[in-house]
C-alpha cells in the first residue's frame, strides 16, 4: 500500500536532483557573486557603461548586441572575461571583447569567429567561453563585448594585478 507513494517519492526527489544539475552549473559559475543590474550610466571614454564589474559582480544578459562594462584596476593587471553561455541558438560570424585604457588612450582588440566562439563555449564540459588582455594603467576600463550570436549568458570578470599593492 505505502509502495506507490514510496516510489512517488523517490521519483520526485529524482526529478528535483536532476534540476539542480543545471541550476548547479551556474551556481558553480557565479559562487558568492553578487548580480549587477546594470541599470546605472557611469561615464568612460566619453560613452556610458551600465555595470561596474569586479571580483565579486557578475551580470546576466543576452546576444546578439553590445554590452559595455566598466573593469577596474589599481595598475597594471590582467583583465579576464567568462561568459557561460546557456540557451544558445545562433553562432553568428563573429564575438568580440575590446578592452580600453583609462580616459580610452589605447584599446585592445580581441575577436573570436563565431564557429571557435560556439565551439568553446558549448562543449560537454560545460565549461565558459574565457579572453582576457593586459592593461598598463591604473583606473576606469571601459570593456565591450560585441556579438551577432544568439545566446544568454552569465559574465564575470576577474582582475589580476601585475603589481598588487604592499609588494
Amino acid at each position: 500500500m505505502f509502495r506507490p507513494v514510496k516510489k512517488a517519492i523517490v521519483l520526485a526527489l529524482a526529478a528535483f536532483a536532476l534540476g539542480s544539475c543545471n541550476g548547479g552549473a551556474d551556481a558553480l559559475f557565479i559562487g558568492d557573486r553578487i548580480p549587477d543590474q546594470c541599470g546605472s550610466n557611469w561615464p568612460v571614454c566619453d560613452t556610458f557603461a551600465g555595470c561596474r564589474l569586479d571580483d565579486g559582480t557578475y551580470v546576466q544578459g543576452s546576444i546578439p548586441g553590445t554590452r559595455k562594462f566598466i573593469v577596474h584596476t589599481d595598475g597594471p593587471a590582467n583583465i579576464q572575461v567568462e561568459m557561460l553561455v546557456e540557451n544558445a541558438q545562433a553562432q553568428g560570424v563573429k564575438t568580440n571583447l575590446t578592452f580600453f585604457e583609462p580616459a580610452c588612450t589605447g584599446q585592445y582588440l580581441v575577436p573570436t569567429d563565431g564557429q571557435s566562439f560556439f565551439a568553446e563555449s558549448q562543449n560537454e564540459a560545460g565549461t565558459p567561453f574565457v579572453r582576457n588582455h593586459d592593461v598598463s594603467k591604473a583606473g576606469d576600463h571601459l570593456v565591450l563585448l560585441d556579438s551577432d550570436a544568439t545566446a544568454t549568458y552569465l559574465l564575470k570578470v576577474s582582475v589580476t594585478e601585475k603589481n598588487p599593492p604592499g609588494q
